[in-house]
């Protein structure tokens, strides 16, 4: 049986909704904030908190479409999802320039001083894309679609077929399904070469974290645990992805056969700690079903 704790708010189909759409509008109003800002500043930070914002925003639009029918939140849902691979290059560059110059600092001989400069041209170049790019879906009229979405967040408008309908088993029934496909990518990503089915499971596991922090958020639940053991596999997780961009990005630099030889090296051995981590994680806190409301 999995675990349970008594949600704040009565299991009744009509507060539940309305707790939604309020939650639902302040991220739509935080995503808009956050869109101005990178807009504005494109700090790394803010470039970040956008994404997760966006991520957070989608999954909302996923939880309720197969409800909403009459709602055109696929459309809205796209553009959002757009945005959010829009801001990955970015994040992949300013995460690769850390990671480098760390490696620098560490005593790496002076013909890679040049690097930093490169990865800076390489932002900025990026920075111009990402504004122009995030202009093109202002004028889109997002904020207009995401407030019609949230109106139509109430139960004269909720589809819910023949029988009985309850919210919260509905709410159950989509965990399950994401755990479902964590549980399908965890036996092959314990193969040391399989990144593939890593960067799988890294996508499921943090699929399934957003949907209980919203599930969470909604019923006003105590789901501390299962999201700090999720966030711990989506760093290690996310961690070794990273390794497998920067060493793509590496092409991009135009930098000497040995100093690319030496940073392959570099993040063969990063790999090779994140693995252990990973395989530790796994035996220490293995990832089982628990739903919590």
């Amino acid at each position: 049986m999995p675990s349970i704790c008594p949600a704040k708010i009565p299991p009744d189909t009509s507060a539940i909704l309305k707790r939604s759409r309020e939650i639902f509008l302040s991220r739509c109003m935080e995503f808009r904030l956050l869109t101005l800002k990178v807009l504005k500043k494109g700090e790394i930070d803010d470039i970040h908190d956008l994404r997760v914002a966006s991520r957070r925003l989608r999954v909302f639009l996923e939880l309720f479409e197969p409800l909403l029918h009459g709602a055109q939140i696929k459309p809205v849902s796209r553009t959002i999802r757009k945005m959010t691979g829009l801001l990955g290059k970015i994040r992949n560059i300013d995460e690769a320039a850390l990671f480098f110059e760390s490696c620098i600092n560490s005593g790496i001989p002076a013909d890679f001083s040049l690097i930093p400069d490169q990865f800076e041209k390489m932002r900025s170049h990026e920075i111009k894309r990402i504004r122009k790019r995030i202009g093109m879906f202002e004028k889109r009229r997002i904020d207009a679609e995401l407030k019609k979405i949230a109106a139509s967040l109430n139960e004269k408008n909720i589809s819910i077929g023949s029988g009985r309908f309850s919210i919260i088993g509905y709410f159950s029934e989509h965990s399950i399904k994401r755990y479902q496909t964590v549980n399908k990518f965890l036996p092959a990503s314990t193969v040391s070469g399989n990144r593939k089915s890593r960067h799988k499971l890294r996508i499921a596991v943090k699929k399934w974290r957003y949907l209980i922090e919203a599930i969470a958020e909604i019923l006003e639940c105590d789901c501390r645990s299962i999201l700090e053991k999720l966030r711990e596999y989506q760093s290690v997780l996310g961690r070794m992805n990273d390794i497998v961009e920067f060493a793509a990005l590496l092409d991009s630099l135009g930098i000497k056969d040995d100093e690319r030889v030496f940073l392959i090296s570099r993040l063969a051995s990063e790999e090779e700690i994140l693995m252990d981590r990973f395989n530790t994680l796994l035996l220490e806190k293995p990832l089982r079903y628990r739903f919590f409301i």
